[in-house]
């Protein structure tokens, strides 16, 4: 019997899925992305990582086809505050 309930409070904490793991630091996030070094990701250094162009449109609210550090922080704080809902995939993506 106590065997059982071991292994049923076991199973039970197996099944509580991981806290999604946080993102890194806005300004390392570009720096990684940037390949021309001028400070910001343009759409064909954010899609060359895997990221999609939906979101670069998101964040690039002055619309100068780059993401900014400033944007990036921003979009990040919006969406943590459920200002900006997070995304989801269409199907089969």
């Amino acid at each position: 019997m106590i065997l059982t309930a071991l292994m049923l409070a076991a199973a039970t904490a197996t099944q509580t899925p991981a806290p999604a793991p946080p993102l890194a630091d806005p300004q390392a996030t570009i720096a990684r992305i940037d390949t021309d070094k001028d400070g910001a990701a343009n759409l064909k250094e954010w899609l060359a990582v895997g990221n999609h162009a939906d979101g670069f449109a998101l964040m690039d609210t002055d619309k100068d086809g780059k993401v900014t550090v400033a944007e990036l922080s921003a979009f990040r704080a919006a969406r943590a505050s459920g200002a900006i809902p997070p995304r989801a995939d269409p199907p089969g993506r």
